[in-house]
């Protein structure tokens, strides 16, 4: 796997044990931002850094 793209999504935790460390988790436009260290990572237009608004995630925890 080279990159993950879970992007647009309502997602409030994620775990990046299991990803090898030459992979790329991009999970943009979430509940929750994703560990800087696979941010690095993700391609440019994939739109680094953007979170979903908190009146958005409805109540989820993130």
């Amino acid at each position: 796997m080279r990159v993950l793209f879970l992007q647009d999504n309502f997602l409030t935790g994620i775990s990046v044990g299991g990803v090898p460390a030459s992979a790329a988790v991009c999970a943009h436009w979430n509940c929750v931002a994703p560990p800087p260290a696979v941010v690095a990572s993700c391609p440019a237009k994939g739109g680094r850094g953007r979170r979903r608004p908190p009146s958005q995630c409805g109540g989820r925890k993130g």
